[in-house]
């Protein structure tokens, strides 16, 4: 599957366990240089979240979706946002670019926050 990611979208990849959500996010993300994962948790905690952004990968690769309205509007400024100011611990914020997201998710529930002009949704096949 040939997909790129583009600034100021997120990619929501959708499928059923082994269909090979974040096999193919880790082969996107790796064609953009540096990539981290995280659980979805992070968004609920700016910290752990800042201390992702602040080692400045280029993508970072999100196992699961947020299902609360505090986290989604986190994505949605992050996904928005050319830069992002974080937190250091004892110091002033520094700013790191903002990096690409990729969601992979087995829910197809969710309703993505502003009618989901910002996110671009996937759904892979059913695993064999």
């Amino acid at each position: 599957m040939d997909i790129e990611l583009r600034r100021g979208e997120a990619l929501v990849l959708i499928g059923e366990q082994g269909s090979g959500k974040t096999t193919l996010a880790r082969q996107i993300a790796e064609r953009h240089g540096t990539y981290l994962e995280v659980d979805v948790d992070a968004f609920g905690d700016p910290l752990g979240l800042d201390e992702v952004i602040r080692s400045a990968p280029q993508t970072v690769i999100v196992d699961g979706f947020p299902d609360d309205d505090r986290a989604l509007e986190r994505v949605k400024q992050l996904v928005t946002a050319p830069h992002l100011k974080v937190g250091m611990k004892g110091s002033e914020p520094i700013t790191k670019p903002t990096p690409n997201f990729i969601f992979c998710t087995c829910r197809m529930d969710f309703l993505l926050p502003d009618g989901g002009r910002r996110f671009r949704v996937v759904t892979l096949p059913r695993p064999h």
